[in-house]
C-alpha cells in the first residue's frame, strides 16, 4: 500500500506574526544603527564659534523691525535680532540673527530657512552680477566663510547683495545646494529645489556623521547694490565685525 505524504502550507494568519516580528526587528535595527552612526566612535569636536549681535554700532542708527508670530512659529525660535542699520551717508544695511539653543526649536530650521529658499519663495529673483558664491568676514583675526548672493526685488526696483552664515554646534555649515541664477523662478522649480536641498543636506550630514544637534545660529547681512558688487562686499566686510562679536563656543560632549 502506497503511503501518501501530504504537506500543509501555512495560512496567512500563521505567517503574519513572523512577518511583524521581522519588520519590528529591522525597524529597531535601523534606529539603533542611526544612533550609533552619529554618536559612537566620533572624533572629539573642536571648539566652535558663537556670534553675538550689537545694537549699538558707531556711526550707524539701528531701527528694529518686528517679526510676525507666524514667521516666528515657522522659524521655531524667539531668539531673534532683526532690523536695519542706517549709516551717516544714509545707506541701509539689513541684519538678521537667530539662535536655536540645543534642544530648542526645529532641528533643521537653521539650514532650511536661508535666502536661497525664503527670499526666492516670496518673489526675489537670484541674479549673477559677477559676485562670488562665498566671501570671508574677519573677526579680530579669525576668518569665517559666508555665503554670498545677489537678488532682484519682487518689484524689480533694486538689487540686494546678501551674505549669510549657518553655524551648527559652532561649525560653519556651507550650503548643500544653491538656486541657480539661470533657472526660471517657477512654482515647480522652487518645489523641486526645496526637495533637492533637503536631500542634499541630509546626505551631507549622513556622510559627515554630524547630526544637526547642538546650538545653532543663522546670521544675515544685506545691502542695496550700487554699481559694482565689490564695493558692496567691502562695505559688508567692514560692517559685520562692528555689528557681530565672535566668541568661542565650548565643545559639548555628544
Amino acid at each position: 500500500m502506497e503511503t501518501e505524504l501530504k504537506t500543509r502550507n501555512a495560512s496567512p494568519n500563521e505567517r503574519r506574526p513572523w512577518a511583524v516580528l521581522v519588520f519590528f526587528l529591522v525597524f529597531i535595527g535601523c534606529i539603533a544603527g542611526s544612533w550609533a552612526w552619529f554618536n559612537l566612535g566620533q572624533p572629539a569636536r573642536t571648539t566652535g564659534y558663537w556670534l553675538e549681535a550689537r545694537s549699538n554700532v558707531p556711526n550707524y542708527t539701528f531701527k528694529p523691525e518686528p517679526i510676525g508670530e507666524g514667521t516666528m512659529e515657522i522659524l521655531g525660535t524667539t531668539n531673534l535680532f532683526n532690523g536695519i542699520f542706517t549709516g551717516e551717508s544714509k545707506e541701509d544695511i539689513g541684519v538678521f540673527l537667530a539662535n536655536w539653543h540645543a534642544g530648542d526649536g526645529q532641528r533643521l530650521a537653521a539650514t532650511q530657512h536661508t535666502p536661497d529658499l525664503c527670499w526666492v519663495g516670496v518673489g526675489w529673483t537670484p541674479k549673477n552680477v559677477g559676485q562670488p558664491e562665498n566671501i570671508v568676514l574677519s573677526f579680530e583675526g579669525r576668518d569665517v566663510s559666508f555665503e554670498c548672493r545677489a537678488f532682484k526685488s519682487p518689484d524689480s526696483s533694486a538689487n540686494q547683495l546678501v551674505v549669510w552664515c549657518t553655524l551648527i554646534g559652532g561649525r560653519v555649515v556651507p550650503e548643500a545646494a544653491r538656486f541657480s541664477s539661470t533657472s526660471n523662478v517657477t512654482k515647480w522649480n522652487y518645489l523641486v529645489f526645496r526637495g533637492k536641498r533637503f536631500l542634499a543636506n541630509a546626505w551631507r550630514e549622513l556622510k559627515q556623521r554630524s547630526a544637526t544637534k547642538g546650538d545653532k545660529q543663522f546670521v544675515r547681512c544685506s545691502v542695496t547694490l550700487q554699481g559694482d558688487w565689490t564695493e558692496s562686499v567691502k562695505q559688508l566686510q567692514a560692517f559685520a565685525p562692528r555689528w557681530l562679536k565672535l566668541s568661542d563656543l565650548p565643545a559639548r560632549s555628544s
